[in-house]
């Protein structure tokens, strides 16, 4: 009777254990997938926004300097993050085989016992996306801090710059050739990401602790982390009190004839971009250096300098190369 009553208990805790370790997993992987949608913002920010800024006439290398800041540097710790990130979760972490699905930031909090179903206790066990988080909060906090020391002066230039034309055809060509890589509608919405990112962090923490057991090697870190990055909002909520993610729109005072001649030039920038697509369209290897100006690679891509209509007209096959560019390193 005894032997019964253990095999039902035993059957009883069997499906609420499989059920826990399913919520854990799907948590981790909506943490690797929005931080790879993160890093895809960032390097259209980076590589195409920042990268093409210097071929505007209308842009002054310290207006450069005060909209982009320390991009690089976002980039470059938040890659470090992502790859042990990945690390930390080898043992358990499903790759989607559909990118796209990442793209699509799809929330992956449903439960899908057709991915996790073969995620043991033991490969749980292995995860430290806490210890992960501790290892790079104290990087991510520098950079942003630095990030946000300018952001009251970034929203005045922006400002101050919009009613040129030169600076708006710019902004059209780049949202026009990174639309089908991005939900960020303008680059307003782009700059806001790493501040966006860090606050989600602890929400995403939370969740994973709810369905994390006490006993699991990680809990600690995951706790550590959470409070760190509390530490950490606090800062960012004193610092970013009153910021405008819209600036207003202010007079601009160019003369039509400079204004023609700096559209010109840009156009003739913009078309190398095409250039550039279908190198990538021909499978050629994709840039991936975030520390190389972008600028750089498309001065050394030949293309025919054409007028006309200011749409790309091969957006299709950027959309669809471009990918490759923005994929990080896979587990």
């Amino acid at each position: 009777m005894d032997c019964g009553s253990e095999t039902k208990d035993t059957t009883k805790a069997q499906p609420k254990d499989n059920l826990r370790l399913i919520r854990r997993q799907n948590v981790i992987q909506e943490i690797i997938d929005t931080e790879m949608a993160f890093l895809r913002d960032m390097r259209i920010l980076l590589l195409v926004y920042k990268g093409t800024a210097d071929a505007c006439p209308a842009l002054d290398p310290l207006t450069i300097q005060i909209i982009f800041r320390n991009i690089s540097y976002i980039v470059s710790a938040h890659t470090a993050f992502q790859s042990q990130l990945k690390k930390s979760v080898a043992s358990s972490y499903y790759r989607r085989q559909n990118e796209a699905q990442i793209f699509q930031n799809r929330s992956t909090t449903a439960l899908d016992h057709r991915v996790y179903m073969q995620v043991s206790e033991a490969d749980d066990q292995a995860t430290r996306v806490g210890h992960a988080f501790k290892f790079h909060i104290g990087n991510m906090a520098m950079v942003l801090e630095e990030f946000l020391k300018s952001h009251d002066q970034v929203t005045e230039r922006l400002a101050v710059i919009r009613q040129d034309p030169m600076i708006l055809y710019w902004l059209e060509q780049c949202k026009d050739v990174t639309q089908h890589l991005t939900h960020a509608w303008d680059l307003d919405s782009l700059l806001i990401k790493p501040v966006q990112r860090v606050t989600r962090y602890p929400l995403l923490i939370s969740e994973l602790l709810r369905h994390t057991p006490p006993d699991h090697p990680d809990r600690k870190d995951l706790q550590e982390a959470k409070d760190l990055l509390n530490m950490l909002l606090f800062e960012i909520n004193t610092k970013t009190r009153g910021f405008e993610t819209t600036p207003k729109i202010a007079k601009g005072s160019n003369k039509s004839n400079t204004k023609r001649s700096g559209m010109q030039a840009l156009r003739k920038s913009m078309t190398k971009i095409r250039g550039w697509s279908r190198r990538l369209g021909r499978g050629d290897k994709p840039y991936i250096d975030d520390n190389r100006n972008f600028s750089s690679l498309l001065d050394n891509i030949s293309g025919n300098v054409t007028t006309g209509d200011s749409k790309f007209s091969i957006r299709q096959q950027w959309s669809q190369s471009v990918p490759d560019l923005f994929r990080t390193s896979h587990i």
